[in-house]
């Protein structure tokens, strides 16, 4: 520790030390900040694995795999043959499973990819379930055709409502895999069950 001589000088440094950096009015926003962040957590959170399957009832689309990124601040989905029509700016777009889809355009947004480029979206904003919870979301279309999900989930859609478990994968609805239900594990049919 730096003194400048005796006792009175080194409270002195410090008091002045502590006014250049507001210490006072540090302790006050500390407070506030914890009493916000003990209400935030009072709530539970759905956990997420790093994959999930999402549903998009205006698109009928339902069970569609999704990435939950959360370096990424708005959600995208994959999407092909988009085009502007009618002045209402009425996006036409071929989505993630080649379905044909037409929703009205939230507007157009300047996106960073993950590659460091530069790429203008349209935005669309749409329902989506998550972890049995539907939300409204924007959601960036792009071609994702490279990608090995056709969704992407970002930061704005996990806010609130969820804790993401890089561990998991599709924590909120598992996908029984083929084999753990055909042969010698399948369960028997419970009495009085129609076979």
């Amino acid at each position: 520790m730096c003194t400048l001589g005796g006792d009175d000088h080194s409270a002195d440094f410090k008091r002045a030390r502590a006014a250049r950096a507001g210490h006072r009015r540090y302790h006050v926003g500390l407070r506030v900040t914890a009493r916000k962040a003990a209400a935030r957590t009072a709530r539970p959170r759905i956990e997420l694995g790093w994959a999930e399957l999402v549903d998009l009832p205006e698109l009928h689309l339902d069970d569609l795999p999704a990435k939950i990124d959360t370096g990424a601040r708005t959600s995208s989905l994959h999407a092909t043959h988009i085009r502007i029509t009618g002045q209402a700016g009425v996006r036409k777009a071929r989505d993630a499973r080649a379905r044909q889809f037409s929703m009205p355009l939230f507007e157009n947004r300047r996106v960073r990819s993950s590659n460091g480029h530069h790429e203008d979206r349209p935005v669309i904003r749409t329902p989506v379930v998550l972890g049995g919870i539907e939300q409204l979301v924007e959601i960036t279309l792009t071609h994702r055709g490279t990608m090995a999900f056709p969704m992407l989930v970002g930061r704005s859609t996990l806010k609130r409502h969820y804790l993401v478990n890089c561990r998991r994968k599709y924590a909120t609805r598992p996908i029984a895999h083929p084999s753990a239900v055909s042969g010698a594990d399948a369960m028997p049919p419970a009495p009085g069950d129609p076979k």
